[in-house]
């Protein structure tokens, strides 16, 4: 998967596409966090990836990722974007996936078990039509309503308006180095964490 933090002036985003086995990344809400210290030898627990990550030192704060929200496929899909205005009054909206429609799709299915999946359904009723009219067709078929696969990946995208950054890439305070990790559980209580990697530096030209 892909986590990207960037931060140009006043705004800065945070995207998180993470894919893997769900019965891993199990679907629900799952606690994301910095760590102190880099991934070694993929061990995400807190005895390789250290503390929390807290340069201000609030108590409960975590470092601010909050938690993603996991689909029934294991993926995660997060982006949230922060506009940072000390005059404005703090505060987020979200937006989740949209409900797609999913009906039926006809397919054709022939004599010998394959099937083939109608463009034209009314192209392919006269087609029929004209077959069954015809002694002994090899190529007939019958018209057959199949489920399409209708599921929705998560995806979520949230707003912040915030008085302060949510996070530096450069300085003392700078998040570069350190481990992101993503938690078994949602409650913010530190477990051994189910997928980790470290934040690196790079430019846009990368």
């Amino acid at each position: 998967g892909d986590i990207v933090f960037n931060s140009n002036g006043n705004t800065q985003s945070m995207q998180f596409h993470i894919k893997g086995d769900p019965k891993i990344i199990t679907e629900g809400i799952h606690g994301l966090h910095i760590h102190n210290n880099p991934v070694k030898r993929k061990d995400c627990s807190p005895s390789a990836t250290g503390d929390y990550f807290n340069p201000a030192g609030e108590s409960g704060m975590h470092h601010g990722l909050g938690t993603v929200r996991a689909g029934a496929r294991g993926e995660v899909n997060q982006i949230n974007n922060v506009n940072v205005d000390p005059l404005k009054e703090e505060g987020i909206s979200g937006v989740i996936e949209g409900q797609m429609a999913c009906m039926p799709e006809p397919y054709m299915l022939f004599q010998d078990g394959s099937e083939k999946k109608i463009i034209n359904f009314e192209k392919a009723q006269k087609r029929l039509e004209k077959l069954q009219k015809k002694e002994n067709p090899s190529n007939l078929y019958v018209i057959i309503l199949k489920e399409p696969d209708c599921y929705s990946p998560v995806s979520n995208q949230d707003t912040y308006t915030l008085h302060s950054p949510l996070f530096a890439l450069e300085g003392e305070d700078s998040i570069v180095g350190k481990s992101v990790v993503l938690q078994g559980n949602e409650d913010g209580n530190m477990d051994d964490g189910i997928a980790c990697c470290t934040l690196k530096l790079v430019s846009e030209e990368d």
